[in-house]
């Protein structure tokens, strides 16, 4: 447009009775048409946005159920689509372009939406990492905000590994409204919150990469002709018909291995060829995987591992396993090992063994990788019920709670007095005695989460007024004392996302994943707030000392917030108050509340 303006100067600017089409010079003429065809490619790219209508479907709605049948449906099909044949034609001809996509020749692209992006941070580059086993990977760099304009290299630097299905161009290491380039003279363009500002704001280059397979990022086999990505388009049935079985059956991609080759590739290329004196890598999501794999393989390699300083796994799994038990069914453990058994997905065995300060981070409310298939859940289920096992294999799975405690769960009973249960003596477990004994085992887990789920369950049936079964025989005082209980007990604060009371709710080996994770997780919070309180005071850091408010993460005029109906998640030390006062009432109807 501004090309376009300033060739027919002249021309716009000239009265109507003077100037003549003829008058407008041949360049402009050019441009004009240029842009016309640019414009109309945008209005036609926009439209292509929208669903498509689906009359063939409103025209079927139409017809009465008696006219539903399979010889109407044909018929309809025939006269919106031509014959039968006609119409297979036409839907193999809508599947081809998925399996085997045509280039994408128009300017409005992600390519497009890349060099927006691009443009919005001063200094960053392109560059290609090649991978040792056949392709190149597609890198993005981003320098700090205070070397932008700075000859110098970084030493510091940061990896990024994408989520899944993520590519740069979309992914949360880049965005449209971003960057460091000034919206106005003399004003910094605000952040909004994507990791590339993020990290670049506190004085760290930032390398982000899509995965072979995803982008300009390709493989050894890839659909373009040629060893480069620029490279023309093959087209013809035969090239077509090779892309889809070699793309399908042959070279699937990607896959872990290939996503944690990728990861080490561009990791080897920072810190050898690059100069990176100072990595960390930050993986989110299925990026985990790839981010936990490379830094255990950096951290190995006498040369290189000096210079990995942190790794960082964001709301990422133990295995893929588990996240696909919690989604689908826990079938579909043991379907996913069949149907790849080659694959490994155990993100909890490679974070293990990676020798550098490490950091997870974990959202308890994530709706595709649930609590309990998270990576801290996996770590803290090894690290406390599994610590004497090798391997990390399964960690995290879905877990069936012991029989005696399913049936004296279908019976409606304390365990101990189920008609199922051989030897109750065996199960009258006691709590863990500190420091003698400094983890819990599987049974006494499992116990635990039975002992809240029954609390759970009186409480349930007081708060319906229920008269009848195991309430019967308890005093309305005792009722009360009940409910209060289990008020505080769900309540429970467990420091790592999520009250007891949410845990007990989804099953035995979520509630048994939720102990885990605050024993080992929780534990760190706790001690972390206490070194804040004593920052300052040697004598008092030296001896470590822990009081109850430090179990107390609740802001600061939480009561006025929770006289108005908001409830806060309540700290260990005044849950066990409360339990105890709940033990010790002395009221003798209590005794006939077996738990």
């Amino acid at each position: 447009m501004d090309t376009l303006e300033e060739q027919a100067h002249t021309f716009l600017e000239g009265r109507a009775d003077v100037v003549t089409p003829n008058d407008l010079p041949e360049d402009a003429r050019r441009t004009a048409q240029h842009l016309l065809a640019r414009s109309q490619e945008l209005t036609n790219f926009v439209s292509s946005l929208k669903p498509p209508s689906d009359s063939s479907n409103e025209d079927i709605e139409d017809e009465s159920e008696e006219d539903l049948t399979v010889d109407a449906v044909r018929r309809k099909l025939e006269r919106q689509h031509g014959s039968t044949r006609e119409a297979i034609k036409k839907g193999i001809a809508s599947v081809i372009p998925l399996l085997d996509p045509p280039p994408h020749n128009s300017i409005f692209s992600f390519d497009l939406q890349r060099g927006c992006m691009l443009s919005r941070y001063r200094g960053a580059r392109q560059l290609w990492v090649r991978r040792p086993s056949g392709g190149m990977l597609d890198v993005l760099h981003f320098p700090a905000r205070d070397r932008c304009a700075d000859t110098q290299r970084n030493s510091k630097a940061l990896l990024y590994c994408n989520p899944n299905a993520g590519l740069v161009e979309v992914a949360a290491g880049m965005s449209l409204v971003g960057g460091n380039v000034p919206s106005n003279e003399g004003n910094e363009q605000a952040s909004d919150g994507s990791w590339v500002d993020f990290y670049t704001s506190v004085g760290i280059d930032v390398y982000v990469f899509n995965y072979a397979g995803y982008g300009r990022s390709f493989g050894s086999t890839t659909c373009l002709k040629g060893n480069s990505a620029i490279d023309s388009y093959t087209p013809g049935i035969l090239p077509r018909l090779i892309r889809i079985i070699r793309s399908t059956f042959l070279t699937f991609t990607p896959n872990p291995d290939t996503l944690r080759d990728d990861g080490f590739a561009v990791a080897v290329h920072l810190l050898k060829e690059v100069g990176i004196k100072q990595l960390i890598i930050h993986g989110e999501s299925i990026g985990g995987m790839a981010a936990s794999s490379t830094a255990r393989r950096v951290s190995h390699e006498p040369e290189l591992q000096d210079k990995l300083a942190l790794l960082i796994c964001d709301r990422t799994f133990c295995n893929l396993e588990a996240v696909a038990q919690r989604l689908v069914g826990g079938w579909t453990g043991n379907a996913i090992r069949m149907l790849a058994p080659f694959w490994s997905t155990d993100v909890a065995g490679d974070f293990f063994a990676t020798n550098c300060p490490k950091i997870v981070a974990n959202d308890a409310a994530d709706a595709i990788i649930s609590n309990e298939a998270s990576l801290k859940s996996g770590i803290s289920l090894w690290k406390e019920l599994h610590r004497g096992i090798a391997s990390t294999k399964g960690i995290g799975w879905m877990t069936e709670a012991p029989l005696q405690y399913r049936m004296a769960d279908w019976e409606n009973v304390c365990v101990n007095d189920s008609k199922y249960v051989t030897a109750p003596g065996v199960l009258r477990s006691q709590a863990p005695t500190w420091p003698h004994d400094k983890h819990i085992s599987v049974e006494e887990a499992f116990h635990f989460a039975a002992c809240c789920k029954r609390i759970g369950k009186y409480a349930k049936a007081f708060r319906k007024g229920s008269e009848g079964g195991d309430l019967s025989g308890l005093h309305p005082g005792s009722r009360r004392a009940l409910m209060e209980a289990w008020q505080s007990l769900a309540c429970l604060d467990g420091l790592t996302g999520a009250p007891l009371g949410v845990a007990v709710k989804q099953g035995f080996d979520t509630t048994v994943a939720w102990l885990c994770s605050f024993l080992i997780f929780g534990a760190q919070s706790i001690v972390a707030v206490a070194e804040r309180r004593t920052e300052g005071d040697v004598g008092l850091r030296e001896q470590l000392a822990i009081v109850p408010s430090d179990f107390d993460s609740r802001p600061a005029g939480f009561a006025a917030a929770e006289e108005g109906g908001m409830v806060h998640p309540k700290p260990l030390p005044e849950v066990i108050e409360s339990l105890l006062s709940f033990q010790e009432s002395g009221d003798p109807s209590l005794r006939d509340c077996k738990l």
